[in-house]
């Protein structure tokens, strides 16, 4: 039993240190914990980008389906049952985002959704079906049961932008042109711009998106 354990902790080293050493040659750590890819148990905190900056209890383990998982445990705590977890994928050669598995938010996204931008460019052709059900793209939200961000074309002149539980409407040029949108969030300032034109200015006091559907694009 002591050969079997001690065989099964050099194969998990081994298999730690090829997947940390492909993360590394990727061009770096997106973040500190990315470098935990040896089973086991690790103490981490604020210098390791941990939420709220907080102490946590770090698990590194495989699923019964032999993927490699990576859990965050309050070290405040009797429980050890995770608060965030993510895996690695293999085709990304990392860890995913930690997902809070209350919220289903994603810890990282959620973090730079504090101050962030978006953009694109449409054209909307004359006669466009005002329904609210056409997608220009959205992320984290297929309906309106659940709470993504993205943009909708709500006729062939009008555009609905949404961030979390809100949404604003805004006028374009014109139908059968390119017109330039525009998105920004600053803590909770909200601003939308058409063609460089300022069209929306507003504090946010809605619910932040959770990210609980599939993201879409031009649908």
């Amino acid at each position: 039993m002591n050969l079997f354990k001690q065989t099964k902790g050099i194969v998990d080293r081994i298999i730690g240190a090829k997947k940390r050493s492909a993360i590394e040659k990727e061009g770096g750590l997106l973040d500190p914990m990315q470098k935990y890819t040896t089973i086991g148990e690790y103490h981490v905190g604020p210098e390791d980008g941990t939420p709220d900056g907080k102490k946590f209890v770090l698990t590194v383990y495989q699923d019964k389906d032999g993927v490699l998982r990576q859990g965050l445990s309050s070290e405040n705590t009797a429980e050890l049952a995770p608060e965030y977890v993510r895996k690695y994928n293999e085709k990304l050669g990392r860890f995913r985002a930690f997902r809070n598995k209350k919220t289903g938010r994603r810890y990282l996204v959620e973090d730079y959704l504090d101050d962030f931008t978006w953009c694109c460019w449409v054209n909307l052709k004359s006669g466009t079906s005002t329904s609210y059900d056409h997608y220009i793209f959205t992320v984290g939200r297929a309906d309106y049961g659940s709470y993504g961000y993205g943009a909708n074309y709500t006729g062939d002149t009008t555009i609905y932008v949404h961030f979390g539980t809100l949404g604003w409407t805004v006028t374009t040029s014109g139908a059968n042109t390119w017109n330039h949108i525009a998105f920004t969030k600053k803590g909770t300032a909200i601003k939308i711009y058409v063609n460089g034109v300022l069209k929306v200015s507003e504090t946010f006091n809605g619910t932040y998106p959770t990210f609980t559907e599939s993201n879409g694009l031009g649908i």
